[in-house]
């Protein structure tokens, strides 16, 4: 451009665009670097709080797998505590059928201890079954044998060899039996 088409009509320098401009673009420049230097310390902070957050979370998972151990670890504490008193009490009557020849009290102690025991595992939700009289449901029942038997129908336990035990009606042992069927 020459001189004279940087001046208008009046003979006087065009304060055009451009020039003017400079200025709003310095002060423009300026305020999108204070912004970015405050957008850049926000963001440090944020990074600073989810740093702070992970970690937090990864020791608060640690934790909780820890408690879960121990949980796991000691849950049959109060089980076990409940069922010593019992370990007792035949170590006693051992000690007793030892010195003593009176049978009938061995016994006594012995059916008054194994009743205790049962009350004990059924307060824990343990249940003990004799299934004599019923169908036999293998779900419940292991068949050790059959017998012959016109009295019975086909596939009713006549006899329990070894009780069957659930927890929370979950069966944890099942009863042994003998079937029976007839001839």
């Amino acid at each position: 451009m020459t001189e004279n088409e940087n001046k208008n009509d009046n003979n006087e320098p065009i304060q055009g665009i451009y020039q003017g401009n400079a200025e709003n673009i310095a002060n423009t420049d300026l305020d999108h670097e204070v912004n970015n230097n405050l957008c850049i310390k926000e963001l440090r902070e944020f990074e600073d709080k989810y740093i702070r957050l992970l970690a937090e979370f990864e020791n608060y998972k640690k934790r909780i797998e820890r408690e879960k151990i121990d949980q796991i670890k000691y849950a049959l504490e109060e089980f076990t505590n409940e069922l010593l008193p019992f370990l007792d009490n035949l170590d006693r009557a051992l000690s007793a059928a030892k010195t003593s020849k009176d049978i009938d009290n061995l016994i006594e102690g012995l059916e008054i201890s194994i009743s205790g025991y049962l009350k004990t595992l059924e307060r824990f939700g343990v249940k003990c079954y004799v299934p004599d009289g019923q169908t036999f449901d293998p779900f419940y029942h292991e068949a050790l044998t059959t017998i012959c038997n016109n009295d019975l129908e086909d596939n009713t336990v006549f006899e329990t060899m070894l009780k069957g035990f659930t927890l929370h009606e979950r069966v944890i042992r099942p009863a042994l039996v003998v079937v029976s069927k007839k001839s």
